[in-house]
């Protein structure tokens, strides 16, 4: 199959790299997924490259590894990128139409969200992405596509990513050191907005939680767009190392019961069996309780969403995704009761973000929690070419 057929997402997330390929049908307007691959990767803390020498390594791991299970070689990739170094805020600009026809054009448009891109930065830091929410035209709010309308002024409100120069420039050069190109760089979380968040929920208010291994992303929508996206330094391997400590075992062994066995809510508490684990030294065995696993468990669960709810309060924007409740995604979003224990204490319904069959096709196993972001950035950037 030719380069320009398929697609290629590499999300490099906050412990964790993982590599989607597909191939977009114009007709049915869907992505074929054709293969992948993840792995944990050490070179990456919280989204942010430590190493680059280990981070290429696995993004080549990973790569290859998807490039064979869809027959396919890649030159160049769309590119997932989160942590604690993005920021993001609201801004507005204006642009006087001075024709005398007054017909809004796309160029128009364009000049209006370039205003609105002009604000002042440091030097250390970069603009990702401007994503415009609303147009107004003659103070006329809420105009979702201006072009062909007549008026006099044009304004818009835009959400702005920006990123730290110095992080991405280390994220690009471990792409390139793995061999491969970077066609786009793209904020993870609106990809992975894009592919689990349906518009209705985005028209009427949610909340997107992505919890992956060492940061948590949050997207807060309404009418019709994105208000609110902030990354937080707390997640699900948090649980893991507490589980580590807690039982004398290895992150490896703590991981693989936590996901196999672990509870994140009492309610699901059914019997309390034996779980056998090995020892830190790998060849002593042990046994847990269910329930002293869970007691483990709970305390880091509840911080987590704790520290979700106390950054929404502040805010301002925790109400505001009351009517459609939170859509769950992320590596750790795996672990049972987890769903149960985020509408408990953010106080709002909640599901597990699911891809939606209309936009992607392909083996089930894709279609998991940990390949959210990856998948996103498939139809993300199929929707922009």
């Amino acid at each position: 199959m030719a380069k320009q057929d398929v697609i290629a997402g590499l999300d490099m997330g906050s412990g964790r790299v993982t590599c989607l390929i597909g191939s977009p049908d114009a007709q049915a307007h869907h992505m074929r997924v054709l293969g992948g691959a993840s792995a944990v990767c050490r070179g990456i803390n919280g989204g942010v490259v430590v190493n680059i020498q280990e981070t290429a390594r696995a993004v080549t791991q990973v790569v290859e590894e998807a490039e064979t299970a869809a027959a396919v070689t890649l030159g160049g990739l769309f590119l997932g990128v989160r942590g604690g170094h993005l920021q993001s805020f609201n801004t507005k600009g204006a642009f006087n139409i001075a024709r005398t026809d007054k017909e809004i054009t796309a160029g128009d448009v364009h000049s209006v969200v370039a205003n609105a891109k002009a604000i002042p930065l440091s030097s250390d830091r970069e603009i990702l992405h401007v994503v415009p929410q609303s147009f107004s035209v003659d103070r006329q709010r809420g105009v979702p596509n201006p072009v062909g309308m007549e008026g006099s002024l044009l304004e818009v409100e835009v959400h702005i990513v920006t990123a730290s120069s110095a992080h991405i420039n280390n994220v690009m050069k471990t792409v390139a050191q793995a061999g491969f190109e970077v066609q786009e760089l793209i904020y993870g979380l609106l990809a992975t907005g894009e592919q689990l968040v349906s518009p209705e929920e985005k028209e009427l208010g949610s909340l997107l939680v992505d919890l992956g291994g060492q940061s948590v992303s949050l997207g807060v929508y309404t009418d019709g767009g994105i208000r609110y996206s902030k990354e937080l330094g707390i997640g699900a391997d948090f649980i893991t190392r507490d589980l580590a400590v807690g039982l004398r075992t290895s992150m490896a062994t703590a991981e693989r019961i936590k996901i196999a066995r672990g509870i994140a809510h009492p309610t699901l508490l059914n019997g309390d069996d034996d779980i056998e684990f090995s020892r830190v030294d790998g060849r002593t065995l042990d046994k847990v309780k269910t329930s002293t696993m869970m007691n483990i468990i709970l305390p880091r669960v509840e911080e987590i969403f704790s520290v979700v709810a106390d950054d929404l309060q502040k805010a301002g924007v925790l109400d505001v995704a009351s009517p459609g409740g939170v859509i769950l995604t992320g590596g750790g979003s795996l672990m049972r009761g987890i769903g149960s224990a985020a509408e408990q204490i953010l106080g709002l319904q909640t599901r597990i973000g699911l891809a939606h069959p209309e936009q992607v096709t392909g083996d089930e196993r894709w279609f998991s929690p940990v390949y959210a972001t990856a998948l996103g950035l498939l139809t993300f950037a199929n929707s922009s070419r």
